[in-house]
Formats: structure tokens, sequence, C-alpha cells
């Protein structure tokens, strides 16, 4: 697998412990170096980026507009079986810079909102769209512990015969281009957005999240007590 060294004020390419690359002044150059030595290769995170297109209709009389905030820049924490490298156990680093979550900003629009996820590629079921993303903006999140300084707040539609879920944090379902750092373990770049999933517990924390409660459904005791499977002894 290929990674990044800052060494003596360059970034040097290396494929496990031998150097594969001249030094360069900007990161950014050592991960373009990357792309060229692993075109003919299978590499973890070099994902396909694909394009679709979304049929969405939206009445706008059956809708309901809330407000969100769909994903921010800084790290997110993996642990290595999630993302299918060893150590398993260890918990990596992906980082999204400022200006790549800006440029994501304008692809949000007509973005699917679904409960929880599902794999970011193909058609979604209207059966499963709740609403959808219907404008977005740049905010300020200002956060040192995940090197965060931006957000998107999305204005969202819901469908008036689907407002009630159990949940309130959310997490953009992508694809993207993934690619080793020196500061982090990886950056990426090119985010492709494919859905907004609403879920108990999300990666972004706390902060992605729906800003208004209008909308969510909070389980009383009975209902709790009703999702609890029963469990059946014979004998």
């Amino acid at each position: 697998m290929f990674k990044i060294s800052f060494i003596d004020g360059l970034y040097f390419v290396f494929k496990g412990d031998d150097k594969v690359s001249i030094g360069f002044k900007d990161e950014k150059m050592a991960q373009d170096e990357i792309k060229n030595l692993s075109k003919d290769c299978e590499c973890p995170f070099r994902d396909k980026l694909f394009t679709q297109s979304i049929s969405f209709t939206d009445n706008s009389s059956n809708a309901e507009k809330r407000t969100v905030i769909s994903i921010r820049d800084g790290i997110q924490e993996y642990l290595g079986a999630e993302l299918g490298i060893e150590p398993f156990d260890k918990v990596f680093k992906i980082y999204r810079s400022p200006e790549t979550i800006k440029e994501l900003k304008d692809k949000l629009k007509d973005i699917p909102l679904i409960e929880n996820h599902i794999e970011p590629e193909g058609t979604i079921d209207d059966d499963l769209k709740r609403g959808k993303i219907i404008d977005s903006e740049i905010v300020e999140n200002i956060d040192n512990e995940s090197d965060s300084t931006i957000a998107i707040k999305n204005e969202i539609s819901l469908f008036k015969d689907k407002l009630e879920f159990e949940y309130e944090q959310l997490s953009l379902g992508y694809k993207a281009t993934t690619l080793p750092s020196a500061k982090y373990d990886f950056e990426q770049f090119n985010i492709l957005p494919h859905h907004l999933g609403i879920v108990e517990a999300g990666r972004c924390g706390d902060v992605c999240k729906f800003q208004d409660q209008r909308g969510v459904k909070r389980m009383n005791l009975e209902e709790l007590l009703n999702r609890i499977p029963v469990l059946e002894i014979s004998g």
C-alpha cells in the first residue's frame, strides 16, 4: 500500500518500506504521483467515481421544510476493519479539507433523504425517500479536536406523509477519491453524494443533525418495549 511521509521539508511516496518517488514540496503533488503509480494496481481507497441521474418529483403542496447540517470538514475516524485494511483494530484518520467541502455544496441539490444507509450507488426506490435537499450554504464550524472549520447547512423538504422518524442525526452517503496523507492517514477528494441518511449515531457526531425538532418522533416507554423482541422458551 502507498503512503506519504514528510521528510526534511519534502513529501515522499513510499510503497511499503520502499521510497518510490522524488521529494515534492507540495503534498498534492505527492498524491498525484500516487494516482500515477496506482493506475494498474488494486489499491485500497481507489474509489471509482460514477454519475447517475436521480429522478425526484417534489409536490410543494405536500412537502414541509426543515434545516439540517449534512457534513463538515476535518477528521473522520474509521477502524481498519471498516476500511478493509490492517491493522483491523487501528483507528485511521481520514481528512476532508474546507476546499473539498466547498466544492461539494452545489452537488447536494436534490439529493434524497432516507432512513439509515444503503450502498451509495444506483437509483433509490421512491418508497425509501423521505424528502430531498433543496438548498445548501457554507457555515462556520470551529472544532479543534476534529480540525473542522466549516460545515454545510441545508434546507430540506420532507414529505408530509413521511414526517415521523426516530433519530435526528444525519450521515451523507457518498463515493470519493481517498489518498494517503502525511499529516493524517488519508485525505478525501471529489466527493460524489448519493443520499443523506437519518441515523441513530452518525460519524460526523452531534454537529450533523436536524437543527429543529419538528418531525422527530420520541418513542414512549410502551413503544420502546414493543420494539424489544420476545424470546419464547419451550421445554
